[in-house]
């Protein structure tokens, strides 16, 4: 995120930036401008941005911060190749054209969306063959790759 104003530091650690009560680390700064590393666990929605320079209060503005999805848990640890099943979190899409979803390196093909949930089709496989036990499940929402990631078997055998 980039920040303009006047009368910063050049010093990029003179600088401190808060989201809330989460620091943003300061990559680069010059005395009308800071560019910042947004925190990973800062408030999503609307956050109160708070700049100090030097230890003097510099202002507050508002931002809007898209939270890095996080996946909480899946509804089944094993499913067979092109059945559903469902990605609980937080931090998701109600529009299913900004999600994407992997199993190991085969993309899913998207049921349904919530901004809680994402039901999704496993994949079949190479060449129609199942495969995959404990393959990585992992989500991308408009272009950010979740905080972490969970695993599920697909098998005709569980």
């Amino acid at each position: 995120m980039t920040i303009l104003g006047s009368n910063f530091s050049s010093d990029p650690d003179a600088n401190v930036v808060m989201f809330g009560s989460h620091r943003a680390r300061c990559l680069s700064a010059s005395p009308d401008k800071l560019i910042i590393q947004v925190p990973d666990y800062a408030d999503s929605a609307n956050s109160t941005v708070k700049v100090t320079v030097g230890g003097m209060e510099a202002g507050t503005l508002s931002a809007t911060v898209a939270p890095y999805p996080y996946l909480s848990n899946l509804s089944a640890n094993w499913v067979p190749p092109g059945s559903q099943f469902t990605i609980y979190g937080e931090g998701f899409s109600a529009n299913a054209s900004d999600v994407g979803v992997w199993v190991g390196p085969l993309q899913c093909q998207i049921v349904s969306v919530s901004p809680t949930s994402i039901t999704v089709v496993a994949p079949v496989g190479y060449a129609g063959e199942p495969w995959g036990f404990y393959q990585p499940v992992k989500v991308r929402v408009r272009g950010f790759q979740a905080r972490n990631q969970l695993t599920i078997s697909i098998s005709q055998v569980g």
